[in-house]
Protein backbone atom coordinates (compact mmCIF):
# COMPACT_ATOMS: atom_id res chain seq x y z
CA UNK A 1 0.00 0.00 0.00
CA UNK A 2 0.87 3.68 -0.51
CA UNK A 3 1.67 5.09 2.26
CA UNK A 4 -0.68 8.60 0.90
CA UNK A 5 -3.03 5.98 1.34
CA UNK A 6 -3.66 6.04 4.99
CA UNK A 7 -5.11 8.55 7.48
CA UNK A 8 -4.48 8.59 10.88
CA UNK A 9 -7.84 9.57 12.88
CA UNK A 10 -6.64 11.14 16.47
CA UNK A 11 -9.10 12.01 18.91
CA UNK A 12 -8.27 13.09 22.22
CA UNK A 13 -6.70 15.78 24.78
CA UNK A 14 -3.50 14.21 25.46
CA UNK A 15 -0.39 15.21 23.91
CA UNK A 16 -0.05 12.63 20.40
CA UNK A 17 3.12 14.05 19.05
CA UNK A 18 4.81 10.63 19.36
CA UNK A 19 1.76 8.99 17.27
CA UNK A 20 1.28 12.11 14.66
CA UNK A 21 5.44 11.96 13.90
CA UNK A 22 5.11 8.14 13.50
CA UNK A 23 1.87 8.61 10.86
CA UNK A 24 3.59 11.38 9.31
CA UNK A 25 7.48 10.17 9.09
CA UNK A 26 5.26 7.02 6.80
CA UNK A 27 3.68 9.45 4.62
CA UNK A 28 0.36 8.74 6.32
CA UNK A 29 -2.05 12.47 6.39
CA UNK A 30 -2.75 12.81 10.15
CA UNK A 31 -6.42 14.41 11.50
CA UNK A 32 -7.10 14.98 15.27
CA UNK A 33 -9.80 16.18 17.38
CA UNK A 34 -9.95 17.08 21.17
CA UNK A 35 -13.35 17.80 22.24
CA UNK A 36 -12.64 19.63 25.72
CA UNK A 37 -9.94 22.08 24.45
CA UNK A 38 -9.26 24.32 21.39
CA UNK A 39 -5.69 23.69 19.90
CA UNK A 40 -5.00 25.56 16.67
CA UNK A 41 -3.15 21.83 15.91
CA UNK A 42 -6.76 20.37 15.80
CA UNK A 43 -10.22 20.23 14.77
CA UNK A 44 -12.29 20.68 18.00
CA UNK A 45 -15.84 19.58 18.26
CA UNK A 46 -16.93 20.63 21.99
CA UNK A 47 -18.09 18.06 24.19
CA UNK A 48 -18.43 15.00 21.35
CA UNK A 49 -18.92 11.79 22.36
CA UNK A 50 -16.03 9.28 21.32
CA UNK A 51 -18.71 7.79 18.20
CA UNK A 52 -19.29 11.31 17.80
CA UNK A 53 -15.97 12.51 17.25
CA UNK A 54 -14.71 9.33 15.42
CA UNK A 55 -17.82 10.01 13.06
CA UNK A 56 -16.03 13.61 12.38
CA UNK A 57 -13.13 12.55 11.98
CA UNK A 58 -13.96 10.02 9.58
CA UNK A 59 -16.07 12.86 7.77
CA UNK A 60 -13.22 15.44 7.87
CA UNK A 61 -11.07 12.33 5.85
CA UNK A 62 -13.71 12.01 3.13
CA UNK A 63 -13.52 15.92 2.63
CA UNK A 64 -9.85 15.31 2.37
CA UNK A 65 -9.94 12.41 -0.41
CA UNK A 66 -12.63 14.81 -2.59
CA UNK A 67 -9.49 17.12 -2.32
CA UNK A 68 -7.00 15.01 -3.24
CA UNK A 69 -8.99 13.31 -5.79
CA UNK A 70 -8.22 9.45 -4.44
CA UNK A 71 -9.76 6.95 -1.66
CA UNK A 72 -7.84 5.93 1.32
CA UNK A 73 -7.00 2.26 1.86
CA UNK A 74 -7.13 2.12 5.71
CA UNK A 75 -8.57 4.50 8.53
CA UNK A 76 -7.11 4.39 11.75
CA UNK A 77 -8.42 5.57 14.57
CA UNK A 78 -6.48 6.08 17.53
CA UNK A 79 -7.35 7.35 20.87
CA UNK A 80 -5.23 10.15 22.78
CA UNK A 81 -4.51 8.09 25.84
CA UNK A 82 -3.34 4.85 23.60
CA UNK A 83 0.05 4.38 24.76
CA UNK A 84 3.02 2.13 23.50
CA UNK A 85 6.79 2.19 23.95
CA UNK A 86 7.79 3.55 20.71
CA UNK A 87 5.37 4.94 18.54
CA UNK A 88 7.40 5.02 15.51
CA UNK A 89 8.55 1.04 15.77
CA UNK A 90 5.17 -0.40 16.81
CA UNK A 91 3.65 2.03 13.62
CA UNK A 92 5.87 0.64 10.92
CA UNK A 93 5.26 -3.02 12.66
CA UNK A 94 1.20 -2.33 11.81
CA UNK A 95 1.54 -0.98 8.16
CA UNK A 96 3.96 -3.82 7.39
CA UNK A 97 0.74 -6.35 8.73
CA UNK A 98 -1.38 -3.91 6.44
CA UNK A 99 0.87 -4.14 3.03
CA UNK A 100 1.56 -8.24 3.99
CA UNK A 101 -1.75 -9.20 4.40
CA UNK A 102 -4.20 -6.71 3.32
CA UNK A 103 -7.25 -6.92 5.81
CA UNK A 104 -10.18 -5.39 5.32
CA UNK A 105 -10.36 -4.45 9.04
CA UNK A 106 -7.05 -4.81 11.02
CA UNK A 107 -6.14 -4.58 14.85
CA UNK A 108 -2.74 -4.09 16.83
CA UNK A 109 -2.50 -7.39 18.77
CA UNK A 110 -4.03 -7.10 22.17
CA UNK A 111 -2.43 -9.64 24.44
CA UNK A 112 -2.29 -7.35 27.30
CA UNK A 113 -6.00 -8.08 27.41
CA UNK A 114 -6.31 -11.71 26.40
CA UNK A 115 -7.39 -12.23 30.02
CA UNK A 116 -9.85 -9.91 30.75
CA UNK A 117 -11.62 -10.92 26.92
CA UNK A 118 -11.20 -14.88 27.68
CA UNK A 119 -13.05 -13.55 30.96
CA UNK A 120 -15.81 -11.81 29.55
CA UNK A 121 -16.34 -14.67 26.82
CA UNK A 122 -16.43 -17.08 29.26
CA UNK A 123 -19.80 -15.09 30.43
CA UNK A 124 -21.75 -16.14 27.25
Amino acid sequence: ISQSQIACLIQGEEDVTAKEEACWATGADVFKLTFKTLREDAMFFPRSLLAEGRNFLLAAAAVEELRLGHRYTYYCFFDGDAFVKDWDAEWKRFLEFLQDWEPAVGLPELSMYANVIRENFKAF
